[in-house]
């Protein structure tokens, strides 16, 4: 069984992140990266279960932790940018893994699809909203793990609308009908 440290904490600029490293076994080759879009995840169970089974696990909070109300979803591939750049820097990793639980999904599949596609994927015209260019260019992860992965907030907010509630005279009434 392998254990790990006690997790590292990193300053990434505007992203804070933990660092969990294997304390035994072979040096890792393989890095996780885990987050979420407004959650904090420098301690939960990915961080610690993932560097128990020897790999090198950078967990980290984007700039909007626990603040969906000033979410700049468009800035957000910044802090992965932070984190990867981070985790490919560090000695023997040759491999680095996003895994985004949940809400994390659409944060991490979003870095992925513009360090694939570049910068124009994200500024489209049928876009509603347009990413800066001062993203830039981003490299692409080699792995993307996504557990209970949702398709993000709107889509989310969709889901739960109830159609067979209605407000008549002020008040919220149930349609069967529908």
């Amino acid at each position: 069984r392998v254990l790990f440290r006690s997790p590292e904490y990193v300053p990434l600029g505007r992203v804070q992140a933990a660092l969990y490293k294997p304390d035994s076994g072979p040096a890792p080759h393989v890095a996780f990266l885990v987050a979420h879009r407004t959650a904090n995840n420098l301690s939960t169970l990915a961080c610690t279960e993932l560097a128990k089974r020897g790999f090198l696990v950078v967990c980290f909070n984007t700039r909007f932790i626990n603040n969906e109300t000033i979410v700049n979803w468009e800035e957000t591939p910044l802090d992965v940018k932070a984190a990867l750049e981070f985790a490919r820097k560090q000695p023997g990793i040759t491999k680095v893994v996003l895994l985004g639980h949940s809400g994390g999904s659409p944060l991490m599949s979003l870095y992925q699809a513009i360090a694939e596609n570049g910068v124009e994927f994200c500024q489209k015209p049928e876009r509603m909203t347009k990413c800066s260019s001062e993203i830039g260019k981003l490299t692409p992860a080699d792995g993307l793990v996504f557990p209970d992965a949702h398709p993000g907030n709107p889509a989310q907010a969709l889901r739960g609308i109830n159609p067979s509630l209605k407000i008549e005279n002020g008040k919220v009434v149930v349609d069967p009908a529908l």
